[in-house]
């Protein structure tokens, strides 16, 4: 028995081995030589009447020996086979769907890292532009102390050079009178000493303690001043080692 039992609708004849079948793009199937002959006088489908159906040669065979259940075999196989791989899919797809979830995770921790990154940029910048800030000041600050005290040691200097004039002046000045009141008691040995030259030389050496008490002051000073400069250059040395270490411009 054939497995295809159907007729060909223009000449109502199986179909066979021994003759080609054509197929119209309306779905439906002819003897080759009935066709074409149909379409010789017609334009339409012999079957369902569609307008110009014609379509393409199909070349089958057919064998009346099939082994029916040997086909159900294969059919069966191949059934086993399509489940199996049906199964492998759905583990694939799982597995799949647990990696993206897993990647998902990832992306959104990385995301909260960078959201993070980003903000302790911004605060470091921050916190750099005030250091920025902080040292300008500074660094003005002691541009402002050192010429100052630039100024005052050369104030001091200059006073403790006027000083020390005046006092070599006084120290001469009452050698002088010293060498003139010896001269004198020398000269007038015996008579009553003269008032004047001693008061001269009170005063002299009154002059010369005031100045050797401001000569002292001024040297005290002058020290200070410049152990402070000292302590000026050792702090703008630290400040600049701090500008290097961050970086700042």
């Amino acid at each position: 028995m054939s497995l295809l039992t159907s007729k060909c609708a223009i000449c109502e004849q199986p179909f066979n081995s021994s003759k080609n079948i054509y197929s119209t793009r309306c779905g439906h199937v002819f003897h080759y030589p009935c066709i074409k002959e149909w379409e010789a006088q017609n334009a339409d489908c012999p079957q369902c009447k569609a307008y110009k159906p014609f379509g393409h040669i199909l070349d089958l065979s057919f064998d009346d020996n099939v082994d029916v259940e040997k086909l159900k075999e294969t059919l069966h196989e191949t059934s086993r086979e399509l489940k199996k791989y049906q199964n492998l899919h759905n583990e694939t797809s799982l597995a799949l769907a647990k990696s993206r979830a897993a990647t998902e995770k990832e992306i959104y921790q990385l995301k909260g890292l960078v959201t993070k990154l980003r903000h302790d940029i911004v605060c470091h910048e921050m916190a750099q532009k005030k250091n920025r800030q902080k040292i300008c000041a500074l660094t003005e600050e002691i541009c402002t102390i050192e010429a100052s005290s630039e100024q005052t040691v050369t104030h001091l200097k200059a006073e403790s050079d006027t000083l020390r004039d005046k006092l070599e002046k006084y120290s001469t000045e009452l050698a002088m009178e010293l060498s003139k009141n010896e001269t004198t008691m020398e000269t007038n040995k015996g008579a009553k000493p003269k008032n004047r030259p001693m008061i001269r030389i009170d005063l002299t050496n009154d002059k010369i303690n005031d100045l050797e008490f401001r000569l002292q002051q001024t040297t005290d000073q002058l020290e200070k001043e410049i152990s402070r400069n000292s302590q000026l250059e050792i702090e703008n040395m630290k400040l600049k080692k701090l500008v290097t270490l961050l970086g700042i411009e």
